[in-house]
């Protein structure tokens, strides 16, 4: 990412039982160190000298959102230049394994698919205009 990530939000279906809705945090939280390890603060340790390894290093704001607005951020996402997604579908939470959900993703058109969940990170600007309307979860 060129440009330093100023937000990070997570918007849940408002339809999600907690148990899924936990397991979404931490889908997208994962994905996100991953992909962007840049983000995770440093390893530190306490004043007992036990070590504690680093954690995202920005704030999250976890949102929730109808299936109508889900499929709408997610759709605009893709138009926005400073602002990356990450996403969560019926596919991804269908597929019993990662190679399930890359073949099954494969057939199934872009318009199809049914969001459960969406990580946005980057420009504060472009994720408040997406999300001002969507209250927190």
């Amino acid at each position: 990412m060129s440009k330093k990530v100023e937000k990070c939000v997570f918007i849940l279906s408002d339809k999600l039982p907690p148990g899924l809705a936990l397991n979404c945090t931490a889908l997208l939280g994962s994905s996100l160190g991953a992909h962007y390890p840049e983000l995770i603060g440093e390893d530190y340790k306490d004043a007992d000298d036990v070590f504690h390894l680093g954690l995202l290093s920005l704030p999250i704001v976890i949102l929730k959102a109808n299936e109508g607005e889900l499929i709408q951020i997610r759709h605009n996402a893709l138009e926005l230049e400073k602002t990356k997604c990450i996403d969560l579908t019926n596919i991804s939470q269908e597929a019993m394994k990662y190679n399930d959900l890359i073949q099954r993703a494969s057939k199934t058109r872009f318009s199809a698919f049914k969001y459960i969940a969406v990580s946005l990170f980057g420009d504060s600007g472009e994720i408040g205009d997406l999300t001002k309307n969507l209250k927190l979860y």
